[in-house]
């Protein structure tokens, strides 16, 4: 097999900045980026022999693969040491003429948007590790990653389906609603470890009876509501403004910390609890649009104080919820109770 092997050094930064996305971060700021880790956790967790893999010089992509005895690689593109798009698109034209089996990138939906918009037509394989993934072509985490690829080199996984790439208009104003674009399609193994939906464009109605009959039961504890419309929507029944892509603490039903960084959650995840809302359509829970909540904070909170909450329209086609938490070794429940309005709730099946 030749696989062409690339990493966006710059995807997942905007985390650490408490940002939404990556894209306009200086590359400089950006040595703890998520796509760095997620690097390393999938080329350990796969079966390389046999495997010849393309790729570009340092950071995008030879750093983590010289990192590997026993792994064989070659060098085929010598990227600036600032990164952008402008490098991924060089490196996809010279990994075009070596005819790949299958193109393997890590990164998030700014990563997949230049990989569909630049025409790849072949096999890919995503490694989610972006601030953003909304696109239907991510598997759950990088250890389904790793699964699909090492069934993929055996022999598994023959189909393939062409998932949607979306990004969203703004990365920037968080208490701006952004809209979903449609930038194109890669062809991806037909898993059912890879959602084939994208994010919806609108994740809450909040004309629906729970927001209403969940915020006349809050008490005057600390809350830590996450992003999205149903989360928002509960929060002005109370008077509160929230930031719609982004993490609000409450405390007496009275704001705290608007917008909180990954590090001002940890100061208040001993007492509070956190309410997260389904992403639309794919039924995310963690890991996707909220990934200031790391595997210290899960610990830190526990499943037995996090408080999930959709409208019924919402869940009622959602079968699955699913978890992204990178280095979370905790078991996650079975089942996940969904509080859908007055004394309504549902129990959907975990999977991570």
């Amino acid at each position: 097999m030749i696989a062409a092997f690339f990493v966006n050094p710059r995807a997942g930064c905007g985390i650490q900045y408490n940002m939404i996305g990556s894209d306009s971060i200086d590359l400089s700021r950006c040595r703890k980026s998520e796509s760095k880790i997620m690097a390393v956790s999938f080329l350990s967790s796969i079966r390389y022999e046999g495997v010849e893999f393309l790729t570009a010089s340092g950071q995008m992509g030879e750093d983590f693969l010289k990192a590997n005895p026993g792994i064989i690689y070659r060098v085929i593109y010598t990227a600036d040491d600032d990164t952008d798009s402008s490098d991924t698109e060089n490196f996809l034209d010279e990994a075009k003429g070596e005819h790949p089996d299958l193109l393997i990138f890590v990164g998030g939906d700014g990563t997949a948007s230049v990989v569909s918009q630049y025409g790849w037509d072949g096999p890919v394989l995503a490694v989610p590790a972006g601030t953003k993934m909304f696109s239907s072509v991510f598997p759950l985490n990088v250890r389904r990653s790793a699964e699909i690829f090492n069934n993929m080199k055996k022999g598994g996984y023959p189909g393939m389906r062409w998932g949607e790439v979306v990004d969203i208009d703004n990365d920037r104003d968080k208490d701006k609603p952004f809209h979903m674009k449609l930038m194109g399609y890669l062809k991806v193994p037909d898993s059912e470890n890879i959602i084939p939906v994208s994010k919806a464009e609108t994740d809450g109605d909040d004309g629906d009876e729970l927001t209403g009959c969940f915020a006349s039961s809050l008490d005057n504890g600390t809350y830590i509501f996450g992003p999205g419309n149903t989360c928002k929507a509960v929060m002005s029944e109370i008077g509160i403004k929230g930031t719609i892509h982004g993490f609000d603490i409450v405390k007496n039903r009275t704001m705290v910390v608007k917008d909180a960084s990954r590090e001002q959650i940890h100061e208040y995840a001993a007492e509070g609890r956190l309410v997260l809302s389904p992403l639309g359509k794919q039924g995310f829970i963690l890991g996707r649009g909220n990934r200031q909540i790391d595997a210290d904070l899960v610990e830190k909170i526990g499943f037995s104080r996090i408080i999930i909450i959709a409208t019924q329209r919402k869940v009622a086609d959602l079968e699955t919820l699913y978890f992204d938490i990178p280095g979370f070794t905790g078991p996650i429940p079975q089942f996940i109770k969904v509080v859908t309005g007055c004394g309504r709730f549902k129990l959907i099946r975990a999977k991570s």
